[in-house]
């Protein structure tokens, strides 16, 4: 009778064993596919977020660009750049420094704005230090050619009225950046 008693205590610890041996790999488990599941589910929301927010960016760029080109048409249409480029006299040219300064005042992403002619040269220049929110008129006498710049090159060759981007690049002025 008493090693019936202690058959049955091993068969309850036994079964106890298993039992809890049981329950442990099926926690695990249970925990195993939740994480994968709940891993799954964070990488398909942060793929959802990055790919609305790169369409947002993309929107913000695209309607950016859009703005400047709408600023450049009316640069290009504007009666002061229209007679400054018919005339070339310095009164014409002062009134062209003028609007191109209150263009680059009114805006406070443009750091800088110029006129180059056919031939490279700059004849109207408007810069913002990026240390101080002043804008500068150049002189006519600091002005440069600007012809063997890539951007002036690849410009030069598109039609009235339509647009060309330069990739983004350092700013080089006298040879130095």
């Amino acid at each position: 009778m008493e090693r019936q008693i202690i058959t049955k205590k091993r068969y309850y610890l036994l079964f106890a064993i298993y039992f809890l041996a049981f329950g442990i790999i099926v926690a695990l488990l249970t925990s195993f596919i939740n994480y994968q599941v709940r891993y799954t589910d964070i990488e398909k929301q942060l793929q959802t977020r990055a790919v609305a927010e790169s369409h947002s960016k993309r929107q913000y760029i695209k309607d950016y660009v859009s703005q400047i080109e709408m600023l450049l048409l009316s640069i290009a249409n504007n009666d002061l750049s229209k007679k400054y480029i018919e005339t070339g006299n310095e009164d014409d040219r002062e009134n062209l420094n003028s609007l191109f300064y209150s263009l680059t005042y009114s805006n406070k992403d443009l750091m800088q704005l110029r006129f180059i002619d056919t031939q490279g040269f700059e004849k109207v220049r408007i810069d913002r230090d990026k240390k101080s929110p002043a804008l500068m008129i150049i002189p006519a006498d600091k002005m440069q050619n600007k012809a063997n710049r890539y951007y002036f090159k690849e410009a030069s060759q598109i039609i009235n009225n339509a647009f060309w981007h330069s990739n983004i690049d350092l700013n080089v002025e006298h040879g130095q950046i």
